[in-house]
């Protein structure tokens, strides 16, 4: 991943992660960030599916990490349906209004052990 690369994220400017830390946490999946490898500006979507994608593999193949290619999947699946966590708890309350039954459904998706992605509402 990003640790055994030839990345210098050290060299990246405060503000510049800044503002990609504040425009991630309003719009989620669904902004353009400063990608560490030459600081363009790119949609975040398709750099999770691309290059984050092959960093991040690479990161979990040296840990020694067993059954890769499902978490890849499971990036993959996320971030190509744009639901995650966050995603799905905003939906929910909005289709609910019930913080109740926003964890009772929480709960239950998680004792399955089903992906966020698969959750429905």
């Amino acid at each position: 991943g990003l640790v055994g690369s030839n990345i210098n994220l050290t060299k990246i400017p405060f503000e510049m992660l800044k503002d990609d830390f504040y425009s991630v946490a309003k719009s989620g999946l669904n902004t353009e960030f400063h990608e560490p490898i030459n600081a363009q500006k790119v949609s975040l979507k398709e750099w999770i599916l691309n290059d984050g994608g092959r960093l991040t593999k690479k990161g979990l193949d040296s840990f020694g990490i067993n059954n890769v290619e499902t978490y890849m999947n499971i990036i993959e699946q996320r971030t190509s349906s744009g639901q995650n966590g966050a995603s799905w708890q905003l939906e929910h309350f909005k289709k609910y209004n019930s913080i109740p039954k926003l964890m009772e459904d929480y709960m239950k998706n998680s004792e399955q052990n089903i992906p966020v992605h698969q959750w429905s509402l």
